[in-house]
């Protein structure tokens, strides 16, 4: 009875895991706007929160995502594997 137990409850989670919506991951609503329009890059390479202006935004997998400055958004358009969520 245990092995069913376990192989049960191992299943279960894998299904809840599997069908995570993807956009919780990305941080983002269904205005396809990432990280709720912080700037990644302040994140990564400042290490504080600021908030991105809609001037200096950039697309990329299907989401906006804002920056602070035109060179924020340059380092982002760069490398963007580096700075996504």
């Amino acid at each position: 009875m245990k092995p069913i137990l376990f192989i049960t409850t191992i299943l279960l989670f894998a299904t809840a895991a599997i069908s995570q919506d993807m956009k919780a991951s990305h941080n983002t609503d269904d205005s396809k706007i990432a990280l709720q329009g912080y700037s990644p890059v302040s994140y990564l390479d400042l290490g504080i929160a600021q908030k991105g202006l809609k001037e200096h935004k950039a697309t990329y997998d299907g989401l906006t995502y804002y920056f602070t400055d035109e060179g924020q958004k340059k380092a982002f358009v760069a490398k963007p594997e580096k700075y996504l969520p």
